[in-house]
């Protein structure tokens, strides 16, 4: 049998190979950060029922990147390998997306370069990665979900089980899977038993991820701010650096309204179809502003956008994406990908040439001066970021065989009261360095110090330190 390759295929070819090439070369460079690090050390240092019935409700975050990393551990997987993890299912969701979806070339072939996919999901290994190969699964099979109704519960599921925001952004297709069924009439036991599945996971989820009493510090939920121009507001950085309030931040603003406005219009056939769009993405924008806004969540925008414009289009096959009826709606894609791209580029020359984090030089300094032996009093949340590059604890004050940090008052008034007097190594994580200046000035005289630079990039800028101080006595 004759293989038959057209000019589509070959350039959906190029489009992959190009984008596995130069991230898989950024991921080499990567340091991981704090973030990266703690995900580690919990699969490493706990069981799955630990996770559930301790753990998570501190993270706030479901159990499916950390049941992964615990098969990985399972495994042996070193470290140095983690970010492999986010590129092979970065590079699973820019398959589906360029050979299975019916999104115009103009998306199909630039998504993929932008910068919450190239780099926030390609190369920093986070739950977050997860994100897109999932929504992108989910986009391709939505058209057949009552052919395969547990295929699409699972990976309804799964996606619930990456984040908080992507388990209220499940409920809304659950809500609109159990509509349709009661609009198509299609009563049997293959159609009512997969939601109920879902509803039941989704129950247990929500109970395992309730804050503790002791929970450090719980998100500022404040209603007032969730009015209409701050949600916009909060949207538009998912798409723009936002300057403070002018002429060029309400045009930025008005593009992004106009995004979704001729998103809606390009791909939604139908009043349910509209109805489904704009739910989705506005629970999302309300919850992100309700909540914790990181440049990490604001990931979530775009991503599912064009997650509901790519499960749009696989639906309704026979649309015409030409270019004379959606003219302002590729300008406004063209607009916002162009300047995404930038952040990529900018982003990625960053972390081949700088520290993203200075825990691996830091870890480096120590095993090169036979310190892991020594009493190591460590302080701060990123200084999370050294202990992978151990087998085990490095801190006395932690308290425990466990590496990872809790977000508990406790821990942290353990942390940072006790073990300095004993110490013979103090690793001080500088971003809290008002809180520690006392500290380095009263040792000056007993310690040397020793300095390790890195620093988180985001959106194509700085976005915050990772720098550590090593005190060593003399």
């Amino acid at each position: 049998m004759e293989l038959r390759i057209n000019k589509h295929t070959i350039l959906n070819i190029i489009v992959l190979a190009i984008f596995g090439i130069l991230t898989f070369f950024v991921g080499l460079h990567h340091e991981p950060w704090a973030d990266e690090a703690q995900a580690w050390l919990i699969a490493r240092d706990c069981t799955i029922p630990d996770m559930i019935l301790h753990v998570l409700k501190y993270e706030g975050h479901p159990i499916l990147w950390f049941a992964i990393l615990r098969i990985l551990h399972f495994i042996h997987y070193p470290y140095k390998l983690f970010f492999l993890l986010p590129w092979i299912a970065s590079c699973i969701g820019v398959y589906l997306l360029v050979f299975k979806s019916k999104l115009p070339g103009i998306i199909k072939y630039l998504f993929p370069f932008t910068y919450f996919i190239f780099y926030q999901s390609a190369v920093i290994a986070r739950n977050h990665s997860l994100l897109f190969p999932m929504f992108t699964g989910i986009a391709i099979l939505y058209k057949d979900r009552f052919k395969h109704p547990y295929w699409y519960s699972l990976l309804i599921i799964l996606t619930a089980s990456i984040s908080v925001y992507s388990f209220v952004i499940m409920l809304i297709f659950l809500t609109f899977f159990i509509i349709e069924i009661f609009q198509s009439k299609k009563y049997s036991l293959k159609t009512f038993i997969p939601p109920i599945i879902i509803l039941i996971y989704m129950l247990f989820t929500a109970l395992y991820l309730i804050k503790p009493a002791d929970y450090t510090s719980y998100p500022d939920i404040d209603l007032i701010r969730l009015n209409p121009l701050r949600i916009l507001y909060i949207t538009t950085r998912g798409y723009f650096n936002t300057p403070p309030l002018s002429f060029i931040l309400l045009v930025k603003m008005i593009t992004v309204l106009a995004l979704y406005i001729y998103s809606a219009k390009t791909f939604c056939k139908s009043k349910q179809q509209v109805m489904f769009f704009t739910l989705t993405n506005l629970t999302l924008a309300i919850a992100i502003t309700a909540l914790v806004c990181k440049p990490w969540h604001i990931a979530y925008f775009i991503i599912t956008l064009i997650s509901i414009c790519a499960t749009l289009a696989n639906e309704n096959p026979q649309n015409k994406y030409d270019f004379s009826s959606n003219k302002i709606f590729y300008i406004i894609i063209l607009i916002i990908f162009s300047n995404q791209i930038c952040w990529s580029y900018k982003s990625a020359l960053y972390d081949i040439h700088n520290n993203y984090s200075a825990a691996k030089a830091a870890a480096e300094f120590i095993k090169s001066n036979n310190l892991e032996t020594k009493n190591i009093t460590g302080l701060g949340y990123k200084i999370t970021a050294i202990q992978p590059y151990f087998n085990n604890n490095l801190y006395s004050n932690y308290g425990k065989k466990s590496a990872y940090w809790v977000w508990s008052k406790g821990f942290y008034q353990h942390q940072k009261e006790n073990g300095l007097a004993e110490a013979s190594v103090i690793i001080l994580d500088t971003r809290n360095n008002n809180n520690f200046i006392n500290i380095i000035n009263n040792l000056q005289n007993s310690h040397n110090s020793y300095f390790f630079n890195g620093y988180l990039y985001a959106k194509g800028h700085p976005l915050e330190e990772e720098n550590f101080v090593i005190l060593v006595k003399k």
